[in-house]
């Protein structure tokens, strides 16, 4: 495990990376779905059933791809989204994740990285 990730930080180091304040992909929402899991009770029990994105390409280049931290209930998760988005385009992504017992409808999510679809990179200050 060691060895891949100096060999994946290592390979990181061959691409320019750029970091601004304000990443290139913005976050629109970030909410939690729910499902009721036991609706014959009185106080019905809800869980999570995954979590919803909605992101806008706000750069002037076209992005391959981002990756996003997310945390909710005390769960943390990193994911990242791979494919075409243009500028100023937006997109909404669905990701079904362990149920968890449901707080509210918004989870916190962050862009941490942006991959270029000309090769160079947007990385997160360790602040933001």
């Amino acid at each position: 495990m060691q060895i891949l990730a100096a060999l994946f930080l290592g390979a990181l180091s061959l691409f320019p990376f750029i970091t601004t304040e304000k990443p290139p992909v913005s976050i629109k929402s970030c909410d939690v779905a729910y499902i009721e899991q036991d609706g014959i009770i009185t106080n019905a029990i809800q869980f999570t059933n995954g979590v919803t994105v909605s992101a806008v390409n706000t750069s002037s280049k076209p992005v391959a791809s981002f990756t996003v931290n997310g945390a909710y209930n005390g769960f943390k998760v990193t994911d990242t989204w791979s494919g075409n988005l243009l500028p100023h385009a937006t997109i909404s992504l669905w990701k079904h994740y362990a149920q968890l017992a449901y707080t509210g409808p918004t989870a916190e999510c962050r862009v941490v990285k942006v991959k270029f679809a000309d090769g160079t990179w947007w990385t997160a200050s360790a602040t933001e």
